[in-house]
């Protein structure tokens, strides 16, 4: 069977040019068949890096948790995950839109990285898409609203205040932190102990190259004269404060 891009079936018809009895698959959001005749990957039409999917005109990402036998039957495979794939095997390309397959075209493999058993292929797609054909398989989603910048204005009378009204916008409370309640000794100063508070639901602002000490490691200098609030990630330098 010939299809044109941008041909829309049912997801059977696209299945169907794997070949008979195909081995299917499940990779992230994306369904991968394998057959003596083709690979075929329906992929999952939204506009979501983290998730897999058209990526661009030019490029499809199959991303996500992918079964040890699955992995042996595609190009880019995980090292010894078995057999060598047929790499003469056309790769084909559709989207699901509305329960539908939207025929994209041939593929071929550009790069993988594995991780913890976690696929994340690049496919090219060539000749790149239409702007119609990619906003239908990768529907653009509205801009999220940044936050605010009214904490600007308290820089200089409430610097305090500035500071919680920066974390709190730009950094929402995660949902599944549970709060520590750990007790914040009186020889914190209030800015830090405030900032502590602030950091129990959203670890994130501590940060991670270079980081803020969390509150159960706080501990002086050499000297005894200076608390050491953040450290350099090689431990080269710190700040502290009096």
């Amino acid at each position: 069977m010939s299809l044109m891009r941008s041909a829309t079936v049912d997801l059977s018809v696209a299945l169907d040019l794997a070949g008979a009895e195909p081995e299917v698959f499940d990779v992230g959001r994306s369904t991968v068949a394998v057959g003596a005749a083709a690979v075929v990957i329906i992929g999952h039409a939204a506009d979501d890096p983290a998730a897999g999917g058209v990526w661009n005109d030019q490029e499809f990402r199959l991303r996500g948790l992918t079964p040890a036998v699955a992995a042996s039957r595609l190009p880019g495979r995980e090292p010894f995950a078995g057999p060598e794939p047929d790499l003469d095997r056309p790769v084909h390309l559709f989207v699901r839109v509305d329960g539908l397959a939207v025929y994209i075209g041939p593929v071929r493999h550009s790069r993988s990285a594995w991780t913890n058993g976690e696929l994340n292929s690049c496919l090219r797609i060539d000749p790149p898409l239409s702007r119609e054909l990619l906003d239908t398989v990768r529907p653009p989603t509205a801009a999220a609203l940044s936050p605010g910048l009214d904490w600007l204005d308290r820089v200089r009378t409430n610097p305090g205040l500035a500071l919680e009204s920066f974390v709190t916008g730009w950094y929402p409370a995660q949902a599944e932190t549970q709060p520590t309640n750990i007790a914040i000794p009186g020889s914190v100063p209030y800015p830090l102990a405030n900032f502590y508070r602030l950091a129990e639901e959203r670890p994130a602002i501590l940060g991670g190259q270079n980081f803020i000490q969390p509150l159960t490691r706080l501990s002086t200098d050499i000297r005894g004269e200076r608390l050491v609030v953040a450290i350099e990630n090689q431990g080269c330098w710190d700040w502290s404060i009096q």
